[in-house]
C-alpha cells in the first residue's frame, strides 16, 4: 500500500508503506492508474501525461482543481481524462466532441476571442453593450405586441407578407419574455465577472518539519478513507476521514498527535479558524500571513456570530455543483451581508464565499438563464423546455428578417 508525502516543492511523493521504499515517478504513475479507472478500460494506450498547473483552453478555471494531471487516450474517442491525484480525484474529461463544444462555446458565448485583442474589462462591456440592446428590443417587442397589438392589421389571407406578419407576431410576445430572461440574466452574470474569482489563493498549507512528528502517536486507521496531517497554531493533528455506512455520514476527526487525543468538533473548530485567516487575508488583500498578524487584523467577520455550521456533503442551492469540492463545512456569518463561507478541510481551501449580492445573481443565473425552478420536471424536460425557449428566439428573430427583407 502506498503513502503519499507533500515536500516543500508541492511535488507529491510515494512510498511502499511496508517497506518505506520511494516509487519513483509516482505521481505519474498513480495519475495513470486513476485515469484507466475512470475511463474503465484498464488496458488503454496512453500517449501523454501532463502535469497542469495553470488552466488552459481546454480545461477552463471553473472546472477548480489544480494541479491536475491531463492522460490524453489514443483512441477514436481522443480522449482526455483529468485527475488530481492528492484528492484521488477526478477532475472532468474531454473528448473530441466535449473539444469542439468547448471553443465553440468560449468563442460564440463567453466571446473569448476578445481576450485576444482586449483584456477582461473591455470584453465584458462590449458584452454588456450587446445585451443592453437586446434587453431594450425585448421590452419593445412586448409593448409592441402586448399593448399597441390591436393597432396592427390582420394579415390577409393568401398574402405572403401578411403570413409572415401574423405569425411574426403570434409568437413574438413570448420570445420578447424568453429574450429579456435570456439577455438580463446574461448580462448581470456577466458583470459581476468584473470582479474576479479568486478563491484560488485562499489556501492554508503551512509547513510541517519530519523532526515535529517523529515522535507521533499511532491511531486506528479502521475504516479512514483519507489521513492528513494539519498544523494548526503550534498544534499538529492527524485528520482522518472516514464513512459511516450506518448513518450514511462523512466523519472528519483531529487527534493529536503527541497524546492521541481527538478533539472536540474539530472539523468545524478547524473551519472557524480557516474562515478568520481567509478572511484577514481578504481584508489584506495579500497572501497568508502569521497567524498573531492575521488574528490582529479587522474583518467583516471579526466579530461576527456563527448562525450555522455544519458539514455539506451534497451540491443544493446555493453551494451548486459549480463549486466542485466536497465535502465542505458551511459557516454562516451573523453580518448586514449574511456571509457564507464554504471551507474545504481537508485540503485548507476556501470552497466559496457567498453575500447577498452573491445570492441575488445566482438566483437571477439559475431561474432566468439556466431554468433551474424547472429542475422538478427532470433535466431532459428542463433542457427541452430551454431549447424551445431559445428555438422561439431564433424563430422570431428569422421571421422578423424576412419581414424586413419583403419591405424592403
Amino acid at each position: 500500500m502506498p503513502g503519499i508525502r507533500k515536500g516543500v516543492d508541492d511535488k507529491l511523493r510515494y512510498f511502499n508503506t511496508a517497506t518505506g521504499l520511494e516509487l519513483p515517478d509516482g505521481d505519474r504513475i498513480y495519475a495513470e492508474h486513476m485515469a484507466r479507472y475512470m475511463l474503465g478500460e484498464p488496458e488503454s494506450m496512453i500517449i501523454s501525461s501532463t502535469l497542469l498547473t495553470e488552466f488552459t483552453d481546454q480545461y477552463k478555471y471553473v472546472n477548480r482543481f489544480l494541479p491536475v494531471w491531463k492522460i490524453s487516450f489514443d483512441d477514436d474517442r481522443e480522449m482526455d481524462i483529468y485527475v488530481e491525484t492528492g484528492q484521488s480525484r477526478f477532475a472532468t474529461f474531454n473528448d473530441r466532441g466535449r473539444k469542439a463544444f468547448i471553443r465553440v462555446f468560449s468563442t460564440f458565448h463567453n466571446w473569448g476571442f476578445m481576450d485576444m485583442i482586449a483584456n477582461n474589462t473591455v470584453r465584458i462591456a462590449v458584452m454588456v453593450a450587446f445585451l443592453s440592446l437586446i434587453i431594450l428590443s425585448a421590452v419593445a417587442g412586448v409593448m409592441v405586441y402586448g399593448l399597441m397589438w390591436k393597432k396592427f392589421k390582420t394579415g390577409r389571407s393568401g398574402n405572403r407578407r401578411g403570413m409572415l406578419r401574423k405569425y411574426h407576431r403570434s409568437i413574438g410576445i413570448w420570445c420578447s419574455i424568453f429574450t429579456f430572461a435570456f439577455a438580463f440574466s446574461g448580462a448581470y452574470h456577466a458583470v459581476q465577472k468584473l470582479d474576479p474569482d479568486q478563491r484560488q489563493k485562499y489556501i492554508y498549507d503551512p509547513v510541517i518539519k519530519t523532526e515535529e512528528i517523529a515522535q507521533a502517536s499511532m491511531i486506528d486507521l479502521k475504516g479512514v478513507s483519507n489521513i492528513g496531517l494539519i498544523k494548526w497554531g503550534k498544534n499538529i493533528f492527524w485528520q482522518t476521514v472516514r464513512k459511516d455506512w450506518e448513518t450514511d455520514k462523512t466523519i472528519v476527526d483531529y487527534i493529536n498527535i503527541r497524546d492521541g487525543q481527538k478533539l472536540d468538533d474539530g472539523n468545524i473548530r478547524f473551519a472557524k479558524y480557516l474562515a478568520r485567516k481567509f478572511a484577514a487575508q481578504e481584508a489584506r488583500n495579500a497572501e497568508s500571513c502569521c497567524d498573531l498578524m492575521e488574528a490582529q487584523i479587522s474583518s467583516p467577520i471579526s466579530d461576527a456570530e456563527v448562525e450555522k455550521a455544519s458539514l455539506v456533503t451534497t451540491f443544493a442551492g446555493e453551494y451548486g455543483f459549480v463549486n466542485k469540492r466536497l465535502p465542505v463545512v458551511k459557516l454562516a456569518y451573523d453580518t448586514p451581508q449574511h456571509t457564507t463561507y464554504y471551507i474545504e478541510t481537508t485540503t485548507g481551501r476556501l470552497a466559496a464565499k457567498v453575500e447577498d449580492h452573491d445570492r441575488r445573481e445566482g438566483f437571477s443565473f439559475a431561474f432566468f438563464h439556466k431554468y433551474s425552478g424547472l429542475d422538478f420536471l427532470g433535466k431532459n424536460a428542463r433542457d427541452g423546455v430551454m431549447t424551445a425557449a431559445a428555438a422561439s428566439v431564433l424563430i422570431v428573430s428569422v421571421l422578423g428578417l424576412l419581414v424586413f427583407l419583403k419591405i424592403k
